[in-house]
C-alpha cells in the first residue's frame, strides 16, 4: 500500500514537472505574482479572500481579480492594493542581473521604488492616539532602531546609524562574491553569514520578501 502511495507521489510529480516544462514562462510569472502577493499579506498592508489570491496568481494584478477583501484589511480600496502589487513587482524588476551592479544605489533604488505614494504609513500608540510617520525613501537609516521582546525583558539595538554606511560596503561585498560563484549559493551559509542591522527606514518584509533578502540579517527597517 506505502509503495502504491508513493508511486502515485511520483507521478504527480512528473506530470508537474511537464506542465512546467511545457508552460514554464507562465508558471513562473505566477509563482512571482505569489510572492509579491504573500510579502504585502505578510507585513499586514492589506489581505484578501482565497478567490482573490487564486485570481491575482493565475489572471494577474487587475480590480476585478479582487472579489473579497477581509474587514481586518489596512487597505480596502481596490485600486491601492493594484497599484502597490504593481509597485512591488516593479521593485522586483530593478534587481539588478550583473553581480557588479548589485550595490548600495540599486538598493536604494528598489528601497525608493517600493515605497512610491506610499512613504507615509498611521502609527498607532499603546494609548490609542494615531500620528503619521514619513518614511524616507532610497536612504539608510538616520536614527536609533531597536526591538522590545516585553516577555523576555530583552531590548535589541541594531546598528547605530553613523556606522550603517561602512556596514553596508562590506555586506555588499560579501553578497557580490556569493553572486559571482558558478553554482547557486549555499542557503545555509547565506543565511548563517553576519550581516548588517536595519539600514534602511521603512518596508522591512516587503522589501525582503520581494528581494529575497533575509529580513533581519539583511536588515531592512519596517
Amino acid at each position: 500500500m506505502a509503495k502504491t502511495s508513493e508511486l502515485g507521489k511520483g507521478e504527480d510529480i512528473l506530470r508537474l514537472w511537464k506542465d512546467f516544462q511545457r508552460d514554464g514562462k507562465n508558471m513562473g510569472e505566477q509563482f512571482n505574482r505569489l510572492v509579491f502577493l504573500s510579502t504585502n499579506v505578510l507585513e499586514g498592508v492589506f489581505h484578501v479572500n482565497s478567490d482573490s489570491w487564486t485570481s491575482l496568481i493565475r489572471k494577474g494584478f487587475h480590480e476585478k481579480s479582487i472579489t473579497g477583501i477581509s474587514h481586518t484589511s489596512e487597505t480596502k480600496d481596490r485600486k491601492k492594493i493594484i497599484r502597490m502589487l504593481n509597485q512591488t513587482k516593479a521593485c522586483f524588476e530593478l534587481i539588478p542581473v550583473d553581480p557588479e551592479k548589485f550595490d548600495s544605489t540599486a538598493i536604494k533604488q528598489m528601497h525608493s521604488m517600493l515605497l512610491e505614494r506610499d512613504d507615509v504609513h498611521d502609527v498607532y500608540t499603546e494609548d490609542g492616539d494615531t500620528y503619521c510617520e514619513l518614511i524616507p525613501r532610497g536612504q539608510y537609516r538616520r536614527v536609533a532602531c531597536y526591538t522590545t521582546h516585553p516577555t523576555a525583558d530583552i531590548e535589541t539595538r541594531y546598528c547605530k546609524s553613523k556606522s550603517i554606511e561602512e556596514e553596508m560596503t562590506w555586506y555588499l561585498d560579501e553578497a557580490r562574491d556569493l553572486l559571482r560563484q558558478d553554482t547557486f549559493p549555499n542557503p545555509f551559509l547565506t543565511v548563517l553569514s553576519p550581516t548588517p542591522s536595519l539600514p534602511l527606514p521603512g518596508s522591512n518584509s516587503r522589501f525582503s520578501g520581494t528581494t529575497h533578502l533575509p529580513t533581519e540579517t539583511a536588515g531592512f527597517r519596517g
